[in-house]
């Protein structure tokens, strides 16, 4: 099961500085979706929002899955995010535990979510053993350990090496493949936006307003080969031109209102 998103007429603010302004945005059951836009634009906050650890100021989040069922939501940010005193095993185990899922199940599930990113010999470190890239494996099991309706990603690879990023990317791939839950992923990242999601929605500044939003044709199932492809290539090509297309044309209805610059839009 997955989640359809929605948000209606939201604004948020934050002391003197509005984040969004009148927001709207709806995302189907089982989608994969980017969002990209500059620093401060709000990027953060919508996830936040969708998560329930912000409210708006005005308007309605809504995270639906059915009258039956209460969205589980699962959240994995830039940095890991691990406990220095809790095993792997142990940090991964922590979701299910806060659910109250019976302790003799417990271990078992966080073990089978390990094996699934590919650090089931690792169960017993403790994260100042880890890598960059292994802590980001185990806060993804720790992410997918409850099977979450919705997935929300804040730029969780952008201090990785190339090498490790690409087969961090490749997982979370296969992984929405075989699970289907709705994916938000936050990324500066053109290159990135294009190869994981189906769907690239870019933000302008605050208030942060819907510039562009598209949907890929690149195939649905990715592989490292495609990094190099015509195809892939041809892809960012119209992403960038549809974004270029997208700010000219905001820039012209915001001049006349001493809005902001184009220049000043994506450095």
């Amino acid at each position: 099961m997955s989640a359809r998103v929605k948000l209606t007429d939201v604004a948020k603010r934050f002391r003197d500085s509005i984040i969004f302004d009148d927001l709207d945005l709806q995302i189907d059951p089982g989608s994969f979706v980017a969002v990209m836009g500059p620093s401060g634009c709000g990027k953060s906050t919508l996830l936040r929002l969708l998560a329930g650890l912000e409210m708006p100021d005005v308007g309605r989040v809504q995270v639906d899955v059915g009258a039956q069922a209460r969205p589980r939501i699962s959240f994995v940010f830039q940095e890991a995010q691990l406990l220095p005193w809790r095993s792997v095993l142990q940090n991964v185990a922590l979701p299910l535990e806060l659910d109250g899922v019976d302790s003799r199940e417990v271990s078992a599930l966080a073990r089978d979510a390990l094996i699934r990113v590919g650090l089931g010999e690792a169960l017993q470190k403790y994260p100042h053993e880890l890598s960059g890239g292994m802590k980001m494996r185990v806060s993804l099991a720790r992410a997918l350990v409850t099977r979450p309706h919705l997935l929300l990603l804040d730029e969780p690879f952008a201090a990785l090496d190339d090498v490790t990023r690409f087969r961090l990317q490749n997982d979370l791939r296969a992984f929405w493949l075989a699970e289907r839950m709705t994916v938000i992923f936050v990324t500066h990242s053109m290159t990135e936006a294009a190869y994981l999601a189906d769907r690239q929605i870019m933000l302008s500044r605050r208030p942060a307003e819907i510039l562009l939003d598209r949907v890929s044709e690149l195939p649905t199932h990715r592989q490292d080969a495609l990094r190099v492809s015509s195809v892939y290539l041809f892809e960012i090509e119209k992403l960038q031109s549809q974004l270029q297309d997208a700010l000219l044309q905001a820039a012209r209805q915001s001049r006349a209102q001493g809005g902001w610059r184009l220049d000043e839009e994506f450095p």
